[in-house]
């Protein structure tokens, strides 16, 4: 990420650094990509939240509401064969 120096600067060094002006962000490309803070990275991802059109915001929440779906069927499937080979062990008639 940050790359730290171990050295001092010389006077010169610091004279240049101050006159330097503040670099202006730019989305970052598949190089520079680990370059940028975290928080750039997050500001950029909300934009593109942001630029989702319907369909696609709706596509996404169909993917969420089938792995939700599909994670609790699982348990709950689970559990019922639990129940099953729990009754079925002490000879227990169930249905349901």
């Amino acid at each position: 990420m940050y790359q730290f120096r171990h050295t001092k600067r010389t006077p010169d060094e610091k004279e240049n650094k101050k006159k330097k002006t503040k670099a202006k962000h730019h989305p970052p490309t598949n190089q520079t990509k680990n370059h940028y803070p975290r928080r750039c990275d997050q500001k950029l991802k909300k934009n593109r939240r942001e630029q989702m059109s319907t369909k696609e915001k709706f596509i996404k929440e169909l993917k969420a509401i089938f792995w939700t779906t599909l994670y609790f069927l699982i348990w709950f499937g689970t559990f019922m064969i639990l129940k099953i080979i729990l009754l079925r062990e002490y000879k227990v008639d169930f249905y349901g």
